[in-house]
């Protein structure tokens, strides 16, 4: 395509080509993309006068969402008045971004981009006769690539890339932690607690294997996967879980003090939002001296756990859109954060954190340690 003129239906026209054309070639290698949201199409210049052409040319056709400094280079991204419309797609974004210093482009469309639930290394899995590679902001929307012919590309990704400028200009003003498996290594200690409890609520011997089999990280969905119906049993159950587990010590994740101190004197409001019971929990944070970090504690009650906004103790209900953010390490406190619209950053530093179950609940951050929360708040936004 020449910079001398731009002729939206010519680039309409090719970005719909070039898309049946991948599409073709991905069914060939037997993934069927029919299902998945396209994210977006990325339309390469060589050079940073074409950039500059197509960046003005495609204003007058489309609303500029964000341009944004990548590895150096500029990536604008634009919301088309008119999308691309295929056999299979309705595709809204265009991504244009610069060339890199001394790489060597060819002007046109690249790839397409997909959005899919589940790991990578699941996804990877169904397809092993093909050579994919990972690459990508491992915190923030993680990439999986498939090349095929004549340069062109499929990437797969987590997020679509309208949601993910949505929370590289998030205002984050509250913090709502997760405590066990977040704040505190607590997992294998859980383990034998509720198999003590649901021994002595079941009336027969709970294995160990069998607590770790059903494990699930808020009350009613132990119970149920427990079978204990009775709601004055669940109670009992509840108040005991308090009692056997005052008999263990929990540590803090390594550098989770060094975390909250930070957040904090970087002006963040935290929160912590428990299924532990109010008693246990709060001789936790004593003991540990990090109880007067959080604005707010919100523990386990009879009738509410995590993935009720009931349950918070802050006035969530005034916090605008992304402002919030939620970090658990289970797909309990995906859905929690779900209900309060809040960002859902997934603490993946407990071994016994699946990152498969918490993909398919829909994190939108990966904290893979202690320090990627460090990393990701060093400022006032992301």
């Amino acid at each position: 395509m020449k910079t001398t003129e731009f002729q939206l239906n010519n680039f309409i026209a090719a970005g719909q080509q070039f898309f049946e054309d991948l599409t073709a070639e991905l069914k060939i290698q037997q993934i069927h993309v029919q299902a998945l949201k396209c994210d977006h199409l990325c339309f390469r210049v060589g050079t940073t006068e074409e950039y500059s052409f197509y960046k003005l040319a495609l204003s007058e056709y489309a609303q500029l969402l964000t341009e944004a400094m990548v590895n150096g280079r500029a990536i604008s991204t634009f919301k088309l008045h008119r999308p691309f419309k295929t056999t299979t797609h309705d595709i809204e974004l265009v991504e244009l971004p610069a060339p890199k210093a001394g790489a060597n482009y060819q002007t046109g469309f690249e790839h397409a981009e997909f959005v899919i639930r589940e790991d990578f290394s699941i996804f990877k899995a169904k397809h092993p006769h093909l050579n994919f590679t990972e690459g990508g902001n491992k915190t923030l929307n993680p990439e999986l690539c498939l090349k095929l012919k004549n340069e062109k590309q499929a990437k797969f990704h987590h997020l679509s890339l309208e949601r993910v400028i949505e929370i590289e200009e998030a205002q984050i003003k509250e913090i709502i932690f997760d405590f066990d498996g977040t704040l505190i290594n607590s997992r294998e200690h859980i383990f034998e607690i509720n198999r003590q409890m649901l021994t002595n609520a079941l009336g027969r011997e709970v294995s160990l294997q069998e607590s770790i089999d059903k494990f699930e990280a808020d009350f009613p969905k132990l119970f149920e996967a427990f079978g204990l119906a009775d709601p004055e049993k669940q109670k009992q159950a509840m108040a005991e879980w308090g009692i056997i587990s005052d008999n263990y010590i929990y540590e803090l994740f390594e550098g989770a003090l060094e975390t909250l101190t930070h957040l904090k004197s970087q002006g963040y409001r935290l929160h912590l939002w428990t299924a532990r019971d109010e008693y246990s929990a709060r001789k936790i944070l004593q003991h540990h001296k990090i109880e007067d970090f959080f604005i707010t504690l919100s523990f386990a009650t009879t009738t509410n756990s995590k993935p009720h906004a009931q349950s918070l103790r802050f006035d969530w209900t005034q916090a605008q859109k992304d402002q919030m953010i939620m970090i658990g390490d289970s797909p309990t406190d995906m859905n929690g954060a779900k209900n309060i619209n809040a960002i859902r950053g997934a603490a993946l530093w407990d071994p016994y954190a699946k990152k498969s179950s918490l993909i398919e609940t829909g994190a939108e951050l990966f904290f893979h340690k202690m320090t990627d929360v460090l990393e990701s708040f060093a400022t006032k936004t992301l």
